[in-house]
């Protein structure tokens, strides 16, 4: 889009080392698009996110040769949750809620 620009805010935190975190984002149809996912740094734990928080353009499905046309699906704009994975446990997910543009946000995970 000419002219558009992403503006951008920042998850980090600490979790037991081997747990997969995952960026997650609810789209207004009903659709959760995991944005990003890895493993937390295997020696401190740690992890980070640079994550936009400008609207996620979306389409509807149209078969080939079909063109999509996207919109962007603004009540998901700057939305997300982070879903933290460690093998033998039970999944974590807290929701971020709707974030800013240069905020960070910090989310520690720790499993009993």
């Amino acid at each position: 889009m000419p002219g558009s620009y992403t503006l951008v805010m920042t998850a980090i935190g600490i979790a037991p080392v081997n747990t997969l975190v995952r960026v997650l984002q609810p789209l207004t149809a009903g659709s959760v698009v995991e944005v990003a996912g890895k493993f937390v740094d295997g020696t401190t734990g740690s992890y980070s996110y640079p994550l936009v928080v400008n609207s996620p353009l979306v389409a509807p499905y149209v078969a080939a040769p079909g063109v999509l046309v996207f919109a962007p699906d603004t009540a998901a704009a700057g939305k997300y949750t982070l879903s933290a994975s460690l093998t033998g446990k039970t999944d974590q997910t807290v929701v971020l809620g709707t974030l800013a543009a240069a905020a960070t946000i910090t989310t520690n995970f720790a499993f009993p």
